[in-house]
Parts: structure tokens; sequence; C-alpha cells
């Protein structure tokens, strides 16, 4: 049924609808796939198994497909959404009636809103090879950074999550020192925040005020405070944190 009709657009033909219904679902109990906070976007084990999982889906629609054809359809997918996205964003910002908004049409616009908080329709289009398949380079340098700028002291590690905000800064009079294993530290924070601000991939508000607030830090203080940050996480990735797991400064008899 399904034979030679792979699809492209955002508005696909009516033989194949079945099939991209499915495979637009299935995308979309794939958290790791489209979700910056599910606890398995970045890793690359859980993202190829969620990949895997999809071909026999694609294969409805183009038959022989294959993990790297599943990318290219996601893609594909979210940048015909986000370019709806911009239609609506640019049709409001016109100062149409409510009546005359800009409004999509085709269906799969509608089964794809589980994306919209992650996409941002008023920045300039990527080009495909930055588009948003986390596996791409610059997402895991940058979070690769940021995780390495806190396991200095500590070995558990910290994977980032991205959202829009305002750019980071480093204080303006606090002297950053540029040799010894200090340096390191400072220029591994350095780099992780020249990343969050030229990236256009986004982080939590909260996340990178933690980040900003590290650099202000005396270096034996900025010290214990990665090494609870990492703690805290670690037991919250084994799923052992509770109400009562962070005692800060308790009185000692």
């Amino acid at each position: 049924m399904f034979e030679n009709c792979e699809i492209n657009s955002i508005d696909e033909s009516t033989e194949c609808s079945e099939a991209l219904r499915l495979f637009i679902k299935r995308f979309e109990i794939s958290p790791e796939l489209w979700n910056c906070a599910d606890r398995n976007y970045y890793s690359k084990t859980a993202r190829t198994a969620a990949l895997d999982r999809l071909v026999p889906f694609l294969a409805r629609i183009k038959p022989g497909a294959k993990r790297e054809d599943v990318k290219k359809k996601i893609n594909s997918l979210r940048t015909n959404f986000r370019k709806e996205l911009k239609k609506i964003a640019i049709s409001k910002m016109s100062g149409n009636s409510p009546g005359k908004e800009y409004k999509p049409t085709a269906w799969s616009f509608y089964a794809l809103s589980f994306l919209e908080r992650f996409e941002n329709p008023i920045e300039q289009q990527q080009s495909e090879a930055e588009e948003q398949m986390p596996v791409n380079k610059e997402v895991e340098v940058g979070s690769r950074l940021i995780s390495e700028s806190l396991q200095v002291v500590c070995s558990p590690s910290i994977s980032s999550i991205i959202s829009p905000t305002k750019s980071l800064q480093t204080p303006p009079n606090k002297k950053i020192k540029t040799q010894g294993p200090i340096a390191k530290q400072n220029e591994l924070l350095q780099k992780a925040c020249s990343y969050l601000k030229n990236s256009n991939s986004s982080i939590p508000t909260i996340a990178k005020a933690w980040g900003e607030k590290l650099l202000t830090l005396e270096t034996n203080q900025r010290q214990f405070a990665e090494k609870a940050i990492n703690d805290v996480l670690f037991e919250a990735s084994l799923g052992t944190l509770n109400r009562n797991s962070v005692k800060i400064n308790e009185c000692q008899n």
C-alpha cells in the first residue's frame, strides 16, 4: 500500500498519510529524540535505539529505509514545522485581526505540535548541517565542554539541557588566573559559557544562572559547589535522591 510513497513536505499525499501518522506518533513517544529535558537526550545509545525503532515505520513510506533516512525525515518534518510556526508568528506580528491570522492547513503540523516549545520560529534558519538533531558535532562539543568544566574536581558528569535565554557574561571585575591547574578550570568554564553564548541551542535560565554564579566564586568555594552539584545530580540519575538527601553545614556534636 505504501510502496514508493516517500514524502518530503509537511503537506503529504493521502496515500501515505496513515504511514506518516504512525511514524509521527512513534516519534512523539521517543522524547530522547526531541525533548532536551529527557534524561536520555544526550545518550548516544538511547538515541540510536530510538532511531532504529523508527526504521520499520519509515520503511512503510520509503522501502529500504535505514537509520540515516530516519534522521533526515525527522529533520525534514521539523524544518517544515518550524517554517509554519514562523508564518504564524509573522502573521500575528503584522497586526492581522484574530480571524485573519495565518493557520496551517496540513494535519501533520498539528500532529507535531508537541515540538512547539522546542522550536524558535523567528530565529534565522540554520543550514541542514546545523539542524536540530543533537547528534551533530556542535551540540556534542558544547555538552562535553559544560560537563568537563564541572568534572575537574569530581567524577560524575552533568548533561546540559538546552533552551533559548540571554547570554552568559564573565563578571568584569573578576580576575581570572591564566596558569596552573586553576587555569584549566577557568578555561573550561569560559569555553562552556562561550558555547552557550554563541550556540543556537538552548539551556534553561536556571542552568545558565548556575554557570554564571560559579564564575564569580573563589577557587575553593567553586570546588565545593561543583562537588555538591555533581553529587546531587549523580544521586538523582540513580533515582536515590530524596528530600533529606542534601544537608548543608550541619552542626557536628
